[in-house]
């Protein structure tokens, strides 16, 4: 009797699970570990700085996560060109939202402390 071999695609998928439950266990852990000891106004400052770093860095994908996925199979020998253009455009928009970010009065309190 020929057992089946567990297929590619089980195999990443299991992956996957394997690193999402790990990297929130040790979410977990690091926060359990730090409001024991740090002080609760400062863990909520920096919660708020890695809240809004990262909503910077996911407004500055531009969707591009997609758009590749749809384009690049398709682009033939401008999948270099879409690929840098893409990168650039969404690199000066990190740029240019961390500047608006840290022009903002909220920013200033935080970073001054």
């Amino acid at each position: 009797m020929l057992r089946h071999p567990v297929s590619f695609v089980a195999k990443n998928a299991l992956a996957l699970i394997l690193s999402s439950v790990g990297t929130a266990a040790l979410g977990f852990v690091f926060w359990a570990f730090a409001t024991r000891l740090v002080r609760a106004e400062f863990l909520g400052r920096a919660t708020a700085e890695i809240a809004a770093m990262s909503l910077v860095a996911n407004l500055s994908q531009l969707g591009f996560g997609s758009t590749f996925e749809r384009f690049l199979p398709i682009a033939g020998s401008q999948t270099r060109s879409l690929v840098v253009k893409g990168y650039a455009l969404s690199c000066t928009v990190a740029f240019v939202g961390s500047l608006v970010y840290l022009s903002l009065p909220a920013s200033r309190l935080v970073l001054l402390d």
